[in-house]
């Protein structure tokens, strides 16, 4: 049961399988037994593969079941501890995964002929994962490859050697050699029937879980995605507006007063605003290392789905008509695909205030100049807006805060930060690994790291926020 096209050729650093696939059969009482094939989740190609394996793997499962007796994880059995690859992958499933799927995640070692066997220390293993049955598979078709390849090219001893007790003894230890090829080969595959018999057995007690959980674990993942995106933007810009105080502030002390053109109190910021009731045409949006703030698409009619990347495919900003080809980078703003999402909005410039606060911010300027002068109308002006940038910047960190919490209540690992932190972790050893023999991708690699780090910094100033409110 395997389909070549769907194995790449690539190296073993990269998924092997292109895309998720399911594979159904019947067995011989009659079973019906659905296997899905998922890509893996370490690909060095960059995190956005990563998220186009994610999504291809939770749109196979929403087409093909509504319910999962089993995940079965595979790991290498002979590494004795985690890489950071590894332990990416490990935790990156825990963390598509819903925690009613839980009790229905199993692991089995590959490479390794029982658990006595094992390398792999414990302290590796994820602590959503700790308690999942574990099994060992020495995969007997691969030692059956080696075996016939040996033998192929193996020469017959009588063209070899001219004396005839030459030939017998080369002849003797052929045929043991062979006879005990066929025995360690019988072996291997009663052990690993035995182990498919006790998988499987497992698989029957367990209990089938909906797929419903998974399929809104993963559009809330997209949506905080989104949502978080958003936040960024709008604190960088309460970062650029306090920076500007700060030094309208300056000078005020130097000057005595600053010119009536810096007094802008319509100002306006760059947020995703909602469609209307009843508009359901997504815009393409881009939001490229939290600067690019571009509509690439409004109005877009390729459907949306848990594969974001499998819709974008179909999104004019990528697909070109006249070639009939996909392009990783958009047509409008130059940028990854994986920086584009879709949205039942769109990026527009709106007042950061209504009108009726515009006009009392106003007239309390009028006020304190002709009360105690325009130095004092100015600062108490620079006072309220100083305020007002940090409760903004309260407002979108609580609800980072509370999108975050929402996610990692359904997911498996309960912890959203800690898959920003290990994602840095595994792009940086991928990143020296191509710093000498592709100075570009380890600069594509960096571009991607710094994103994740100004995500985090702000993810973990978010957390801070939440814990010193409950103190």
């Amino acid at each position: 049961m395997n389909d070549d096209k769907n194995e790449g050729n690539k190296s073993q650093l990269q998924s092997q399988t292109e895309t998720a696939k399911a594979y159904s059969f019947t067995s011989k009482n009659g079973v019906e037994v659905l296997i899905i094939d998922t890509p893996g989740l370490n690909d060095t190609r960059g995190g956005d593969y990563d998220e186009k394996h994610k999504g291809s793997i939770a749109k196979v499962i929403a087409e093909s079941v509504t319910s999962l007796n089993a995940v079965l994880i595979l790991a290498n059995g002979t590494l004795a501890r985690l890489s950071a690859s590894t332990e990416y992958a490990l935790n990156a499933l825990t963390e598509i995964f819903p925690k009613d799927l839980e009790k229905n995640i199993s692991i089995l070692f590959t490479n390794c002929a029982s658990l006595a066997n094992l390398n792999f220390e414990d302290g590796g293993i994820p602590p959503a994962l700790a308690d999942a049955p574990r099994y060992t598979l020495d995969n007997p078709y691969a030692l059956q490859k080696r075996i016939q390849k040996r033998r192929e090219g193996q020469q017959d001893p009588d063209l070899n050697s001219p004396e005839a007790a030459k030939r017998k003894k080369a002849q003797r230890k052929e045929q043991d050699l062979r006879s005990d090829e066929n025995e360690t080969l019988e072996r291997a595959y009663s052990k690993a029937l035995k182990m498919l018999v006790e998988f499987f057995d497992q698989v029957l007690d367990n209990t089938p879980q909906g797929t419903k959980s998974l399929i809104e674990l993963r559009d809330k993942a997209v949506a905080m995605d989104t949502k978080i995106a958003s936040a960024i933007t709008l604190l960088d810009e309460i970062s650029q507006n306090s920076a500007e105080l700060k030094r309208l502030k300056a000078e005020i002390e130097k000057n005595g007063q600053v010119s009536r053109s810096s007094l802008n109190f319509r100002k306006t910021t760059r947020r995703i605003v909602d469609n209307g009731p009843g508009d359901d045409l997504h815009t393409t949006l881009c939001s490229h290392d939290g600067q690019c703030r571009s509509n690439c698409h409004s109005r877009c009619a390729s459907p949306r789905g848990v594969d974001f990347a499998d819709a974008l495919r179909r999104c004019g900003a990528f697909w070109h008509n006249s070639s009939q080809t996909w392009e990783d980078n958009c047509d409008v703003c130059q940028h990854s695909w994986a920086s584009h999402y879709h949205h039942l909005g769109q990026w527009k410039d709106t007042p950061d205030r209504t009108q009726d606060e515009i006009n009392a911010q106003e007239k309390e300027y009028r006020d304190n100049a002709n009360k105690g002068g325009t130095l004092k109308a100015q600062k108490a002006l620079f006072e309220n807006e100083k305020a007002k940038l940090e409760s903004d910047r309260k407002t979108a960190l609580t609800n980072i805060a509370t999108i975050t919490d929402e996610y990692s209540a359904m997911n498996l690992t309960g912890d959203f930060i800690g898959g920003v932190i290990r994602s840095i972790n595994l792009l940086e050893v991928q990143r020296k690994a191509q710093a000498q023999k592709d100075p570009d991708t380890a600069q594509r690699i960096q571009s991607m790291i710094d994103v994740l780090k100004n995500k985090k910094s702000m993810l973990e100033e978010a957390a801070r926020q939440k814990a010193t409110k409950k103190v």
